[in-house]
C-alpha cells in the first residue's frame, strides 16, 4: 500500500478551508500558540492496509479537532456539523491520481480542562486505492 497520508492531509486541509466558513480558513496541522478561535486541527491518523489479490488500497482513520471558546459547546457543534457536511461521502482527488472516499464515522464533544474551551472531535475514515 502506498502511503497516502500526506496527500490526504493536504486534500483535507484544502476542503475544510474552502467549505467550513465558520473558521475563516483557520485549519492547521498544529495550531500556533496565538491562533484565533475557533479553529480546526488535523489530528492523529491510524492507517490500515486493505489489500486483495488484484487490488491495493488502504483505510485511514483521521481525527479532526474543533476548538471553540464561544457559546459553550454550541459553536463547536455547529463547526462539527460543517465539517461533517464538507467531508461525509465526499470524494477527494489526490495529486497522485488515487481516488479517495471520506466517511464521517463518529462525532463527539467535550469541555477542555481549561474550563473555557470546547473541544469537538470528528472522526473521518478515508478509503484509498493504490
Amino acid at each position: 500500500m502506498a502511503d497516502r497520508t500526506l496527500e490526504c492531509q493536504k486534500a483535507l486541509v484544502a476542503r475544510l478551508r474552502a467549505e467550513v466558513a465558520e473558521v475563516s480558513g483557520r485549519v492547521y496541522d498544529r495550531a500556533p500558540d496565538n491562533a484565533a478561535f475557533p479553529f480546526v486541527e488535523i489530528g492523529d491518523v491510524v492507517t490500515t492496509p486493505l489489500d486483495a489479490q488484484a487490488m491495493r488500497g488502504g483505510e485511514a482513520l483521521w481525527q479532526i479537532d474543533v476548538w471553540s471558546r464561544r457559546g459553550g459547546r454550541v459553536e463547536a457543534r455547529r463547526i462539527m456539523g460543517a465539517v461533517y457536511d464538507a467531508l461525509h461521502w465526499h470524494a477527494l482527488a489526490l495529486e497522485a491520481g488515487a481516488a479517495v472516499l471520506c466517511r464521517v464515522s463518529a462525532r463527539r464533544d467535550m469541555d477542555d480542562p481549561d474550563g473555557v474551551t470546547a473541544h469537538g472531535i470528528v472522526e473521518v475514515t478515508i478509503l484509498t486505492d493504490g
